[in-house]
């Protein structure tokens, strides 16, 4: 949506607005009636303002730089607290499972490596 200014034409104050295009001539009201658009050069908003990466200490332009960045990371946007607490309980049931799979594997070898005679005993066929 395109920023317009009116203008009051009592007091001469002004005013910056978001307005759809069709909407442009709903002006705001000032001392009781609607404010004088003003014919001025477009206005812009910036995407999002410039910083450093706090990961990859690049310079970030730009919400397509945000998205390129944060998945060069493998970070992923702040969503506030919840979200961070379900992120976190999520790592750890994954980190679980990996650690489970990796003791399944272990034992498994180190059962396979026994000589049979052991190996009986541990499964009951003594």
């Amino acid at each position: 949506m395109p920023i317009y200014q009116y203008q009051c034409d009592e007091c001469a104050r002004t005013v910056d607005e978001f307005r759809a295009v069709s909407a442009r001539h709903d002006a705001p009201i000032c001392h009781g009636r609607p404010m004088s658009i003003v014919i001025c050069a477009p206005a812009v908003q910036a995407d999002l303002p410039g910083y450093v990466s706090p990961t990859t200490g690049r310079w970030i332009e730009g919400r397509a730089a945000r998205r390129e960045d944060l998945k060069r990371s493998h970070s992923r946007p702040w969503e506030g607290f919840d979200q961070e607490r379900k992120a976190a309980r999520q790592r750890d049931r994954e980190a679980e499972i990996r650690l489970d799979r990796q003791l399944e594997h272990a034992a498994r070898t180190a059962f396979h490596e026994l000589p049979p005679a052991k190996r009986r005993l541990l499964e009951g066929d003594a």
